[in-house]
């Protein structure tokens, strides 16, 4: 939860949301047995050659991403401090660590606590890194508007499904590596969502994010190409010494301030 909240740089969201996604969480476990036992998810492993696959794929990775993401809609949606969508993605991450949780727990129970350092290690995080994917599509159906303060609704279903269904398979991936012996694909892909996810993704949005929030003339800082102070000696963004023709050509900082 301390790596979610340090996702927003300070701007986090209320206790009781936080409180309330773990419960969504919890709840979206009861749910991902009721549907596993309904569908009997257990017959796609005598599928020849691709059975096992198919069972982690299609009867774990899409059955508990598909939980987790209608557990977050149904119990976070309703409320206005949840429509930020920086704070929609944390609580999203939210909703999968209260998944996690409760599944280690029944690990333990059933197998031991020896099994806990590697679930958490593994995982848990492994949770949070694949609800991203689908907990970032669902915040991005709320966009800012450019005419007053609050928020619009833009209704966009189809990358919501598209990277629901990429969590799916990746976190199908994730468990048949895991179960297979494969432990330095788990790693990689781990790595692989981490780094996408945290320095691409994360860091996109929140770079568009600021650059809405000028509201004086400005020019293209050289050093993190975000659109700083035109009338500041230092980037507002990055911290570092703007070059001089930022500061001297009126035409740039004019031309940059009407494409911003």
């Amino acid at each position: 939860m301390t790596y979610l909240r340090s996702l927003s740089a300070g701007r986090v969201s209320v206790s009781w949301l936080w409180a309330l996604s773990f419960l969504a969480g919890w709840v979206s476990t009861e749910l991902t047995l009721f549907l596993s036992a309904s569908l009997n998810v257990r017959m796609l492993e005598v599928v020849p050659f691709v059975g096992s696959l198919l069972y982690w794929v299609l009867g774990v990775g899409l059955v508990e991403e598909g939980a987790k993401a209608l557990c977050a809609v149904v119990f976070l949606k309703w409320f206005k401090e949840s429509q930020e969508p920086l704070f929609i993605l944390q609580l999203c991450g939210g909703v999968a660590l209260g998944f996690a949780t409760t599944e280690n727990l029944l690990y333990a129970t059933r197998f031991g606590d020896s099994v806990l350092i590697g679930r958490f290690l593994f995982s848990t995080l492994g949770h949070i890194l694949f609800s991203s994917l689908w907990g970032f599509a669902l915040g991005s159906r709320w966009h800012k508007s450019s005419e007053a303060d609050g928020f619009e609704r833009r209704v966009r279903l189809k990358p919501f499904f598209t990277l629901l269904l990429v969590s799916g398979v990746v976190h199908g991936l994730f468990n048949w590596f895991l179960f297979t012996g494969r432990p330095v694909l788990v790693i990689l892909l781990l790595v692989v969502l981490w780094l996408s996810f945290r320095e691409v993704v994360l860091g996109t949005y929140l770079r568009q994010e600021y650059r809405r929030g000028m509201t004086e003339p400005t020019c293209l800082c050289s050093n993190c190409s975000v659109l700083t102070r035109a009338s500041g000696r230092y980037c507002s963004f990055c911290g570092k010494i703007l070059k001089p023709e930022h500061q001297d050509s009126e035409k740039n900082v004019e031309s940059l301030a009407k494409e911003s």
